[in-house]
């Protein structure tokens, strides 16, 4: 099992920086999204890579115990339960619904589904 690192307060500390999140979704952007099969999407916009960065990154700080906001659509998406995401999911995560499937399976400790089933 992973185990996090802990700062001097004892609280864990996320391995993943913001930056990085927002690094990994620009750089898997344009496969993910399709943009180079259908050019009539177009690219994401900056105000759509700060949204999934955003909703990513509360994933990250869920997984380190640190508060944030996952709302329906982020509790989905720890859950593996990408049916329900895609339900609950705005026009931009829509788009970007294989750029969260990619961070979960590449970026995300693998123990983060049995961390969310636990999770209420």
């Amino acid at each position: 099992m992973y185990q996090p690192k802990h700062s001097m307060s004892g609280q864990k500390v996320p391995q993943i920086t913001r930056k990085q999140v927002e690094d990994y979704v620009r750089e898997n952007a344009e496969m993910a999204t399709g943009a180079a099969k259908f050019p009539a999407k177009g690219p994401l916009s900056e105000d759509d890579i700060t949204h999934i960065t955003s909703i990513l990154y509360n994933i990250v700080l869920w997984y380190y115990d640190q508060p944030s906001g996952l709302g329906g659509f982020g509790g989905h998406i720890i859950k593996n339960d990408f049916r329900k995401a895609v339900l609950n999911a705005d026009a931009t995560n829509l788009r970007a619904i294989r750029i969260y499937a990619l961070f979960m399976y590449n970026i995300m400790p693998a123990d983060y589904v049995e961390k969310a089933e636990e999770w209420v």
